[in-house]
């Protein structure tokens, strides 16, 4: 009688332990690389990702604060300018970013352009995509994250680092590859950790890659005890162009 409840005991703990194992595994996300590889071809391929790209995208951002609209002219990977403009107190502001040669340039509309740091790390937004590119640089480090829910499908993670103080986590939906959310962590300029948390959605085939149309995101720390909503952000209009005048990116008063 003590062997027969000893078997059930440890046909007890076995199955226990069986049940646990599936219950992590199926927790956790699938090897980082193996998650990047399925993103990237899931976004159009690596050659089709990095090819030289032309064109304009337009999009309009909207938040607590007023409607900002963007026009952003690309000649991807060297250059790209974006125009933004709100009203602000019932005045328009117009101000400028421009990307050429490495180097960055930033001015509002009437005022003598400056080349800044690129301190807040300004992309054109075909950069949701090429940055699967970069994160298969072998200095980038990439670490597994349990699975989560994203708009209520499963998703997989991993975080990915670039130095001791530089970490970025991602995730990608477990069924169709895409990327569905990233999260980063900064410090304001008053000294405070605030978290963003992005979810792109709404995705499209735009000269071969699929682009994310709306990409919404959110803010907690310092005063946000939980995320708001910081940015939400449409794109309402994507062209691809054979060429583009070179005027287009030369500084005020310069051609």
């Amino acid at each position: 009688m003590k062997r027969f409840c000893y078997l059930i005991l440890s046909a007890f703990v076995l199955l226990a332990g069986i049940a646990y194992w599936l219950s992590v595994s199926q927790a956790q996300s699938p090897e980082p690389r193996s998650i990047l590889e399925k993103a990237i071809e899931a976004h159009g391929g690596a050659e089709n990702i990095g090819k030289p790209r032309m064109g304009i995208l337009k999009g309009i951002s909207k938040g607590d604060g007023p409607e900002i609209s963007q026009e952003e002219t690309f000649d991807l990977p060297k250059r790209w300018k974006r125009v933004t403009s709100a009203t602000l107190d019932g005045k328009r502001r117009v101000s400028f970013d421009l990307m050429v040669d490495g180097k960055l340039w930033q001015w509002d509309d009437g005022i003598e352009p400056q080349e800044t740091p690129n301190t807040a790390n300004a992309q054109p937004y075909f950069a949701i995509v090429s940055l699967l590119l970069h994160l298969t640089k072998e200095k980038v480090k990439l670490t597994r994250l349990q699975k989560t829910k994203v708009n209520g499908d499963s998703a997989a993670g991993f975080r990915a680092t670039w130095d001791s103080s530089t970490a970025a986590d991602y995730y990608f939906d477990a069924k169709t590859g895409l990327l569905v959310q990233s999260r980063f962590t900064f410090q304001s300029q008053a000294g405070k950790d605030l978290a963003t948390k992005t979810v792109y959605t709404d995705y499209k085939d735009d000269d071969g890659v699929m682009l994310a149309r709306r990409r919404t995101t959110y803010v907690k720390g310092g005063e946000f005890k939980d995320y708001v909503l910081l940015t939400d952000y449409l794109v309402t209009e994507v062209r691809i162009l054979n060429t583009i005048a070179n005027d287009v990116f030369s500084l005020p008063g310069k051609k």
